[in-house]
């Protein structure tokens, strides 16, 4: 059911307009994961196939089409895809509807398989056999999401040190409450993938918990960010379908004022976000 949250016009919509830039942090780990099985690979030479499994609106897929020859990009959602396929300027890139169960490529062709915030949609065992199926000996599949580790302040482009995670872990916590009896996908990826990682069978296994970045960006493109992602604004509807205070802007408000920033409006409070990133690596 909640993939299906996906297919939603709004949620579309939503999802495409407040996508931010991830850190760098993660490209390079999976680069140099690649390089390390490969080591005879020269910097001139390209990869020859990525799978980008989950790949939504291709926003992502799009930052590694300089380093393969041939990158597919699949999802449930066909709108997602028609999105994608829409904004793609890359000859080396398509886009098509598709899932686990039969990964688009043939015998010992893929180079990797990169999933970020879907494998919590898939069967693991079905997708983990059709990974080591089309693998190379050389390849390897990364899985990966992030949690939110700190928040900050920027004054007239100067961090401060003051923390407001004790204001935003307040929503945090009253979130993943929410997804562990609503929505269990979702719950899945707060508790960074440990089921998933406990799933995984009969490969080669890892995984990466201290991969740190920060994003820059205002309150409330914060807040937009957030509601972007369908299953938090169903929580943020049920807030308030049930009359309930709403959680996130609680937490806004309560950095704010410890930041002695309430007079200034949540789009000119510029924050820096650090994000820890865990990633599940696997290969034959």
């Amino acid at each position: 059911m909640e993939a299906r949250l996906y297919e939603k016009q709004d949620a579309v919509k939503k999802f495409e307009e407040n996508t931010v830039e991830y850190p760098n942090v993660l490209r390079k780990y999976i680069i140099d994961c690649l390089a390390q099985l490969d080591p005879d690979k020269t910097h001139n030479r390209r990869y020859d196939l990525m799978l980008d499994a989950g790949c939504g609106n291709g926003h992502h897929t799009s930052i590694f089409a300089e380093q393969f020859k041939e990158i597919i990009g699949f999802d449930k959602s066909k709108k997602q895809i028609n999105l994608a396929n829409k904004k793609n300027v890359h000859c080396n890139i398509q886009y098509i509807v598709g899932d686990e169960n039969k990964l688009p490529a043939r015998e010992n062709t893929v180079d990797l398989i990169w999933s970020m915030f879907s494998i919590q949609y898939m069967n693991v065992e079905t997708f983990v056999e059709e990974c080591k199926r089309v693998l190379k000996p050389t390849g390897c599949a990364i899985v990966a999401g992030f949690s939110y580790a700190d928040i900050t302040v920027l004054r007239s482009g100067i961090h401060e040190c003051d923390s407001g995670m004790p204001a935003f872990a307040k929503y945090l916590k009253n979130s993943s409450d929410w997804f562990k009896s609503h929505i269990a996908t979702e719950y899945e990826v707060i508790q960074r993938y440990t089921n998933v990682f406990q799933k995984i069978s009969g490969v080669k296994k890892s995984r990466k918990d201290d991969l740190v970045g920060t994003i820059t960006l205002s309150l409330d493109k914060l807040r937009k960010f957030i509601l972007s992602v369908p299953e938090w604004n169903e929580f943020s509807k049920w807030m308030e379908m049930h009359h309930e205070p709403d959680p996130l802007n609680q937490s806004i408000r309560e950095m704010k004022r410890m930041w002695n920033l309430e007079n200034k409006d949540d789009n000119e409070v510029i924050v820096l976000l650090k994000v820890s990133f865990f990633a599940l690596r696997f290969s034959k």
